[in-house]
C-alpha cells in the first residue's frame, strides 16, 4: 500500500499546489495542513474497506474447500446433495 499511498499523497498535493497557482498565490499560499487532513481522512476510508475484503477472502479461503464440501466441520453426509463422488 506504499506505494498507492505515496501516489494519492503527491496527487492531492500536487492538485493543492495547482489550486493555489490558479488563485494567484504561488507556492507560500498552498493549504498544506488542510491537504494532509483531507488525505487523511480519505486513506482511513480506503485502508478500512482494503482491510475488509482482505478479511473476508481469507475467512472464504479458510473454510471453503473445493471437492470437499461433505469434510470437516461442515460435513453432512446424510445430505444427496453433498455427493462429491464424482469429483
Amino acid at each position: 500500500m506504499a506505494i498507492e499511498d505515496a501516489h494519492e499523497l503527491a496527487s492531492s498535493l500536487g492538485a493543492s499546489v495547482r489550486k493555489a497557482a490558479e488563485q494567484g498565490r504561488g507556492r507560500k499560499g498552498v493549504a498544506v495542513r488542510k491537504t494532509l487532513t483531507a488525505y487523511q481522512n480519505e486513506r482511513i476510508l480506503r485502508v478500512g474497506a482494503i482491510h475488509g475484503m482482505a478479511g473476508m477472502a481469507a475467512f472464504m479461503a479458510s473454510t471453503y474447500k473445493v471437492g470437499r464440501l461433505s469434510m470437516g466441520a461442515y460435513a453432512a453426509p446424510c445430505c444427496p446433495c453433498l455427493d462429491t463422488s464424482w469429483i
